[in-house]
Order: structure tokens, then C-alpha cells, then sequence
């Protein structure tokens, strides 16, 4: 298995789509706040509705696909992130990177790579050298801030 340097080095693709999913949880709560003497703080006792997202971006296009899934990733819904991935990227010679989740190495994914959509996994642990992390770490620090201005919001548009 090649490198992803090596394919830079060979210029053996047309892009390279960095790929990851995040959960957003709708009952999720802010690190820190500021209370008045006497005030009580209510904390939530169960967990609410959470909302996955599978994104590919890349430095040519920017944000390629998206899905929101309103329950746990698995193999199914990664296999067809990744067929509708594959057709928005007809045409061009692909190297999909991806970290090691168990889903990202089931056996029903294998016929979709082929020679013009190639997968890259990265080593383990190497959450950093993948930008769509980054992308994920801005957006769930602006969400948690955001929280319930946004919780309507992303409801909407989930439904949609």
C-alpha cells in the first residue's frame, strides 16, 4: 500500500478528501458559567438526542459531502456516505483518507474503492494530521457556546 506522500509525490490523483464523522449531543452543556450567591445550578440526568455527522472536505473544494444521521454511525450508513461520495467525485482520480474506526475497514465497503478511488487510512492515533478534525473541533466549540441558540436551529435542519 502506497503513501499519501508518495501519491503527492507521484501526482497519482486529482484530490485527496480527508473523511470523519463527529457526534453533535443536543443535551450537551457548556464547561463553564458564571452564578449569582443562592443560585442552583440544574444539571441534566439523562441523555438527550444526539445528531452524527459525516463530512469529507478537501483543500481544493472545501466542505465535498455531508451527512446528518440521527443515530450511531455504523458500516450501512458509512457505506452509502461513501457511494455518494464517490458519485460527486465522478471524473477525478480520488484518495479518500480516513483514521482506523472499525467501521472504516468493513468488508462491504471494499468494492467501492477501485483504482480512481483509492482509500488512505491513517496510522493510529494521528487524529492531527486529518483537517477535518480541526474542522470538527471549531464547530463543536462553537456549538457547545452556542448551544441553545442553535438546538432549533440544527433541529430544523435535520428535518429537512
Amino acid at each position: 500500500m502506497q503513501t499519501l506522500g508518495s501519491y503527492i509525490q507521484q501526482k497519482a490523483y486529482d484530490e485527496v478528501l480527508y473523511v470523519d464523522e463527529t457526534t453533535f449531543n443536543m443535551w450537551q452543556k457548556t464547561s463553564k458559567c458564571w452564578l449569582t450567591p443562592g443560585m442552583k445550578l440544574h444539571l441534566l440526568k439523562k441523555r438527550g438526542p444526539s445528531i452524527t455527522v459525516i463530512g469529507a472536505i478537501s483543500q481544493e473544494r472545501g466542505l465535498v459531502h455531508l451527512e446528518l444521521l440521527d443515530e450511531s454511525n455504523n458500516a450501512s450508513h458509512f457505506q452509502h456516505f461513501l457511494i455518494s461520495l464517490k458519485n460527486k467525485c465522478s471524473g477525478k482520480r480520488v484518495v479518500v483518507v480516513l483514521d482506523n474506526l472499525r467501521i472504516h475497514h468493513a468488508k462491504m465497503l471494499t468494492g467501492i474503492y477501485d483504482e480512481a478511488f483509492k482509500e488512505m487510512f491513517l496510522p493510529t492515533y494521528s487524529s492531527p494530521l486529518n483537517p477535518i478534525e480541526v474542522l470538527w473541533s471549531v464547530v463543536k466549540r462553537k456549538w457547545t457556546k452556542q448551544l441553545y441558540h442553535l438546538t432549533e436551529e440544527l433541529a430544523r435542519l435535520h428535518n429537512t
